[in-house]
């Protein structure tokens, strides 16, 4: 799913570049100018792709996207001299100054849902679009993510599974006082895909849930909150803190010790992400 995602939006990128190419051509302009600066190769590269050095997914990505019909070239096999024919740049974590060499570059999709890793770097014009990856399916790992992470604080799976591990009957690990999912309070920092399948996934079960974004949005079953000067009405009714923010300017070290002093006491902060 993810790749057929990164395919659609290259491809939308694709067609729009195509068509102001040729505008541009018409009239002389810039975009005429752009299209001729691979002057000397016979099949230029059109696409580059680079992975984590860690990643195993770096041949399955080649083979479905040269399958579909893409000229691609895998980092780090590239050519010194090929790197200015590259127009779409399809990465996650790349050297940051990778970039400076592609001169010719049209947009960068990204193998996931944030663009942290390449929104600050000053060798991307502005006027390249990044492109991110949306798939539901990504949300809904999130959300069972936290979802497990919550329950396995609130109903004390560690301490159970240790209580197992030694052979004991743990019958006052939790002190005869189960909670109700409706008396713990999430608290999601961020609704996009992400944070909103974790908000569905967590009012489905009664959790109450309230969120935090920079602008206004509303989602069902939310208890909506925007704006810095609001973000202490959030954190107050908040036991379990769940950031789910892209990492930008906007957001560097919104997670401090002042938010964090706003809290409830009784959850701690789940950063995932």
């Amino acid at each position: 799913m993810a790749f057929q995602l990164a395919l659609t939006g290259l491809w939308q990128v694709r067609a729009r570049t195509l068509t102001a190419t040729r505008l541009g051509s018409a009239r002389g302009g810039p975009a005429m100018a752009h299209s001729t600066a691979t002057n000397g190769f016979q099949a230029p590269r059109r696409a580059l792709l680079h992975c984590t050095p860690n990643s195993m997914l770096k041949d399955a990505w080649a083979k479905m996207l040269r399958e579909a019909g893409v000229d691609l070239a895998v980092y780090p096999d590239v050519k010194e001299e090929e790197y200015a024919a590259v127009q779409f740049f399809i990465c996650w974590d790349p050297p940051k100054e990778i970039f400076s060499k592609l001169t010719s570059l049209k947009a960068v999709q990204l193998q996931g849902a944030g663009v942290e890793t390449v929104i600050n770097n000053p060798d991307i014009p502005t006027s390249v679009p990044l492109l991110r990856i949306a798939d539901p399916l990504m949300g809904q790992r999130m959300a069972m993510w936290v979802l497990w992470a919550v329950l396995n604080t609130v109903r004390k799976g560690d301490i159970y599974y240790e209580a197992q591990r030694r052979r004991e009957w743990a019958k006052n690990t939790e002190n005869w006082n189960n909670r109700d999912n409706s008396t713990i309070h999430i608290g999601i920092l961020g609704l996009g895909v992400m944070g909103r399948e974790t908000a569905d996934a967590f009012t489905a079960l009664g959790f109450p849930v309230s969120a935090w974004t920079r602008n206004p949005r509303t989602h069902k079953g939310v208890n909506n909150f925007s704006g810095r000067e609001n973000l202490q009405a959030f954190a107050s009714q908040t036991e379990f803190l769940v950031c789910l923010l892209p990492l930008t300017p906007d957001t560097q070290g919104i997670i401090n010790a002042e938010l964090l002093s706003w809290l409830s006491p009784r959850g701690p902060p789940l950063q995932r992400g």
